[in-house]
């Protein structure tokens, strides 16, 4: 599995890269980019390092404002890596300057970022965060990144964080079991249902009276008692316990038809308690379902807004991770036509990166035709079985992980261009050679038109 920590620090004052470059080695890293660099430079045998004034100086500079602004399209100044030492991992470091340039000094940070694959590097990340630290003047605190996409910021202020409790998540698993979903549903739609009718109409369901009593333990179900009129087969009342009608004649209540309450017929009736109906309505189990495998998954809480209202929109979750921004369809049902142009007009509505759709009885072949040919320019995702939905978002979170790795690998193709004028290197060494004479202006004339 993919694992990408990157903190950065404060904004502060640029420093050179070989400040860092020294720190890294003082810490005993290599710093391979920089090596072949000097390798480069010395087997050259020349001398490249020009004056600020200088032609070549100038041409150095504009190929860097080339470099940084069209072929990287980043805010990278400069960037380097060294291999992280008790694995297979790497440590990138780079200067971003500060988006709002101030006046007369550029201020940037300090970005670290390590990939490794299925190692816990946070030790060794934050030995390298002390030791620059400890010798980099302006660094006064380091911060874990966290990219937010503008529009989950815009929902974000108008919108709470999913808070659930522990109990919440536990519920949540028991109505990804089939059985036990559908069996709740067939009894709150029937707002009430006679205990021996109960295995009969939900026998389809695959219900029986252990899954009941589990059902009744969990505080899913309750059992309670209707009384009915042997006359009319009217129910009269109906009370939470039996002891409930032993009160009833001891005060001598009477049926309509005359005859005492305790007389008539008595039967246990099951119906869904408010933590169901809380569950099954909306589909809510599904959303705290959801919530729960992203946080699994290591994504913040203050990254996720489910049950969002903007506007005639209802939308089920969004998600902001790595920048990107995921839109979540949720449905306990097939997802059907009915449901694909709403959900369409989500996606053309939020420009999110990706689409997702969960949904527990499949998504119908003629609603991926559609999309397929819709060509809609967030990237969909299919989670067609309640059991798959970990397994379907790890796939997406590492999909967005390789994603962003290749943008912070990025800025390192500018880094390991080696762009040197030797041309200019030799007229330099041409000229700190070549004794003039006093009336040597004409060779000097030459020579200045070679450095052009």
């Amino acid at each position: 599995m993919l694992n990408i920590k990157q903190v950065e620090t404060n904004y502060f004052k640029v420093i050179r890269k070989s400040l860092i470059i020294s720190r890294l080695k003082e810490l005993g890293y290599e710093t391979p980019l920089e090596e072949i660099n000097d390798l480069i430079r010395n087997k050259l045998e020349l001398n490249l390092e020009f004056n600020r004034g200088d032609r070549a100086s100038t041409h150095m500079r504009e190929y860097e404002y080339l470099r940084r602004n069209y072929i990287l399209n980043t805010n990278c100044i400069w960037t380097t890596y060294v291999k992280l030492k008790d694995n297979n991992g790497f440590c990138i470091v780079s200067m971003e300057r500060e988006e709002e340039k101030r006046q007369k000094e550029t201020f940037g940070k300090l970005v670290i970022s390590s990939i490794t694959v299925s190692e816990n590097v946070t030790e060794e990340l934050e030995f390298i965060q002390d030791g620059f630290s400890e010798k980099i003047k302006g660094i006064e605190a380091w911060v874990e990144t966290n990219k937010v996409s503008e529009r989950f910021a815009e929902l974000s202020e108008n919108y709470t964080l999913p808070i659930f409790e522990e109990e919440d998540y536990s519920i949540a698993k028991k109505f990804a079991n089939k059985n036990i979903n559908q069996t709740i549903q067939a009894v709150k739609a029937s707002g009430g249902m006679l205990r021996r009718e109960v295995n009969v109409k939900t026998e389809k369901y695959g219900c029986t009276d252990e899954l009941l009593e589990q059902l009744i333990d969990l505080k899913l179900i309750k059992s309670e008692y209707v009384i009915l009129c042997r006359k009319s087969s009217e129910q009269i009342n109906r009370v939470p316990s039996k002891e409930s009608i032993g009160v009833l004649k001891e005060h001598n209540i009477k049926c309509r038809c005359g005859k005492l309450i305790s007389d008539e017929l008595i039967e246990e009736i099951l119906t869904t308690t408010d933590k169901a109906n809380y569950m099954v309505d909306g589909s809510h189990w599904m959303t705290i379902a959801l919530v729960e495998a992203f946080l699994t998954l290591g994504v913040p809480k203050e990254n996720i807004l489910v049950n969002i209202y903007d506007g005639p929109e209802e939308i089920d979750a969004i998600v902001s991770y790595r920048g990107k921004l995921l839109l979540f369809e949720l449905k306990d049902s097939q997802f059907s036509m009915g449901h694909a142009y709403a959900f369409q007009s989500r996606l053309g509505l939020y420009t999110p990166t990706k689409g997702i759709i969960w949904a527990a009885g499949g998504v119908a072949p003629e609603v991926k035709e559609h999309y397929n040919r819709a060509k809609s320019d967030a990237e969909l995702y299919y989670i067609e079985k309640v059991e798959h939905l970990y397994e379907g978002l790890n796939a997406l979170i590492q999909d967005i992980n390789w994603e962003f790795v290749e943008s912070i690998l990025q800025p390192l193709h500018g880094a390991s261009t080696f762009s040197f004028n030797i041309a200019g290197g030799i007229l330099k060494e041409l000229q700190g050679n070549l004794t003039l004479p006093k009336e040597g202006k004409q060779v000097k004339e030459v020579v200045s038109s070679l450095k052009e």
